[in-house]
């Protein structure tokens, strides 16, 4: 996440080594950066203040305890999300760390073996709270996460709406008013949903095998 930080007296700021060699101002941090810079370099403190004198320059690597994170995925980009817990693992390893997500690609990167544990937390009115753990994410993709663990539609509900009308027509053999719901939608949604591309072709292969039997 960050390789190193440099206190530069002279012009008295603060510049961040990112992993991939850039130097940020302390000032142009993202705001995702800045939060988990913030909550690396207080528990980073915190190790140091504990046990500093028992282990050095070890305090990090050496100390234990349990650190609570709610929303770790806030501002970060989904490239971060994906590596954030590995990161935060490897540079206290002896941390317990319990967090509350709300992004798949935190999810999706939280290996399955026994120092990882997954509780999904749901509330109804007529049963209240309700835990399910053993969730296995690890290497899931997003859209699957999305749908199957979070219960929600990965993409908006009414193109969602449209997209399952479209292959009930096709189903129901109502092939005009298909063509008709195929064209508005690649109107409005373009020529990148590979649903539509799916749909084009099964309506292509349904005329096809028509016309061979009608001659």
């Amino acid at each position: 996440i960050v390789q190193d930080l440099q206190i530069r007296p002279i012009q008295k700021k603060i510049y961040f080594i990112l992993m991939d060699g850039r130097e940020i101002e302390s000032d142009f941090l993202s705001d995702g950066y800045r939060r988990l810079i913030n909550i690396i370099t207080d528990i980073a403190f915190r190790c140091a203040l504990l046990n500093r004198g028992i282990y050095g320059t070890d305090a990090c690597r050496e100390t234990s305890g349990t650190v609570l994170i709610d929303e770790i995925d806030l501002h970060l980009h989904p490239s971060l999300q994906s590596t954030v817990l590995t990161g935060l693992r490897k540079t206290f390893p002896h941390i317990q760390f319990i967090i509350t997500p709300h992004a798949p690609m935190i999810m999706s990167g939280i290996e399955n073996n026994e120092e990882n544990i997954i509780y999904k937390l749901s509330f109804s009115r007529e049963a209240g709270y309700n835990v399910i753990s053993s969730i296995n994410t690890y290497g899931i993709n997003v859209s699957s996460i999305t749908e199957n663990v979070l219960g929600q539609t990965p993409r908006d509900q009414k193109v969602d709406d449209k997209l399952t009308e479209l292959f009930s027509l096709i189903d129901n053999e109502k092939n005009n008013e298909a063509r008709t719901l195929l064209a508005t939608l690649q109107k409005d949604l373009g020529d990148n949903l590979p649903e539509l591309s799916e749909a084009e072709a099964m309506l292509n292969c349904i005329i096809s095998d028509n016309d061979e039997e009608n001659h």
